[in-house]
């Protein structure tokens, strides 16, 4: 279930080229938008949980982290609700 609707989702051209080359990638991308727009931030901080709870009611920024091994920094999700 949503949270919220993204106004936008734009990606680099270095995430749009591994998606366009891995498979795997592209449906880790895929299920971390997902799991983003539920509310389900990943691997953050407490202190992030919070903050995005807060964001959501006063339309400030988000973050996730979606790590996923061979990914050494994870995917990250950010921009404002």
């Amino acid at each position: 279930m949503k949270k919220f609707n993204p106004r936008q989702l734009v990606m680099t051209r270095c995430v749009n080229d591994m998606m366009a080359d891995n498979a795997e990638f592209a449906s880790h991308v895929q299920l971390s938008v997902i799991r983003h727009m539920a509310g389900d931030w990943g691997d953050v901080s407490d202190e992030d949980r919070v903050e995005n709870e807060l964001a959501l009611q006063e339309g400030d920024r988000l973050f996730s982290v979606y790590k996923k091994e061979g990914l050494p920094n994870g995917l990250l999700l950010n921009g404002i609700e």
